[in-house]
């Protein structure tokens, strides 16, 4: 790969020299306004110069040559006052091969790209979350690492939508999702938070009669808490029981876990739980999910159209990136999180701000 740097009157005549030398697969790594040398430079106007990489992938390197071509196209729109940077396109070149000036920037950008790599996000994702905070970075503040990982942290935080300050904030939410990541410990922490310490009149219903003793699970937090309990066997079952519980003020249903693979249990969920259309769907999903499984579970769950997202065993990975993953695709509010077994602790609102805080290398109960 070479690295070449081009001086024009304007960006565009300058992208065109680029181009024409580099081809147009060609990355530009740095933009800036220069002025021509000597005195008679402050009379003039200020030209561009851009540097770019391109061309025979490394590890054939020629030497960086710095051609000025003289550009015969007027000056077009002064260029951004920030660099415009490429992380990935350097991902395989030596840093002496960049320019002076660039080398510590890029030496801290390709670190943060490979901590978020490690810590579960893709690398396409984590080289345009890298290459964006870099690019708002002060000039002045280029090399100063903790610069460029505040304007990440804030990169990171804009994937994630607003969400209500109450994620319960409706009557009837049903837990769906794959088989095994904690829907029936979470309805019963949630249970009796809403119950205990919020003073709501809360009731339980099941679907889940497929797993051996998920009932009788239910049926003894449901004892322990006071709580009423209803076992629905049919679909007509739902909307009688939802009747029944007029005088809840929140009602949660545990759905039996599906497999992303099985399509006809995911129409009959779905079928199941559309005879009530009050209800709200909260797919909850493992954080030890490999992001390619966690991808492909959001996916298949999405015809049952899920109004929020609940994260389990954040107390189970150091791969917290694959939510950061899922947050790029979905666009869908995190409403609660959990990072352990107690009932009716370990869990609590998700907050963003501490889930991006764990990518960077925080800890779950930080």
């Amino acid at each position: 790969m070479r690295i070449r740097r081009y001086v024009a009157a304007s960006l565009p005549a300058a992208v065109a020299q680029v181009k024409k030398d580099l081809g147009p697969e060609a990355v530009i790594l740095e933009v800036r306004r220069v002025r021509a040398p000597g005195l008679i430079g402050w009379f003039r106007p200020r030209r561009v110069e851009v540097t770019a990489a391109g061309g025979e992938p490394y590890p054939r390197t020629e030497a960086t040559s710095c051609p000025s071509p003289k550009a015969s196209t007027p000056a077009g729109p002064a260029p951004p006052p920030a660099a415009t940077w490429a992380v990935g396109a350097t991902a395989l070149l030596p840093t002496e091969l960049l320019p002076e000036r660039l080398r510590r920037p890029y030496a801290l950008a390709r670190e943060q790209v490979s901590k978020l790599v490690q810590r579960g996000v893709r690398l396409e994702l984590a080289q345009e979350l890298v290459e964006r905070a870099l690019a708002n970075v002060p000039e002045d503040r280029l090399a100063d690492g903790a610069a460029l990982t505040e304007s990440l942290r804030r990169e990171m935080l804009r994937l994630f939508p607003s969400s209500p300050p109450e994620p319960l904030s409706g009557r009837v939410f049903a837990f769906i999702g794959p088989t095994g990541v904690g829907k029936t410990t979470t309805i019963a922490k949630l249970a009796a938070i809403y119950s205990l310490q919020k003073e709501k009149r809360v009731a339980i219903l099941t679907q889940d009669t497929y797993r051996i003793a998920a009932v009788e699970q239910l049926k003894r937090y449901a004892e322990i808490l006071r709580l009423p309990l209803e076992v629905l066997f049919t679909p007509d079952d739902l909307p009688a029981a939802l009747e029944r519980q007029g005088q809840a003020d929140l009602i949660l249903l545990d759905t039996a876990g599906r497999s992303p693979k099985q399509g006809m249990h995911l129409a009959e969920l779905r079928t199941f739980l559309g005879r009530c259309p009050e209800i709200q769907n909260v797919l909850v999903l493992s954080a030890t999910t490999k992001p390619d499984d966690l991808e492909h579970v959001f996916e298949r769950f999405q015809p049952l159209h899920p109004s929020q997202l609940l994260f389990t065993k954040l107390d189970e990975t150091t791969s917290v990136g694959s939510i950061l993953n899922l947050m790029a695709r979905a666009k869908m509010p995190v409403g609660y999180v959990t990072n352990g077994q107690n009932v009716p602790d370990d869990v609590e609102v998700a907050s963003p701000e501490r889930l991006v805080d764990m990518v960077l290398g925080g800890t779950p109960d930080a």
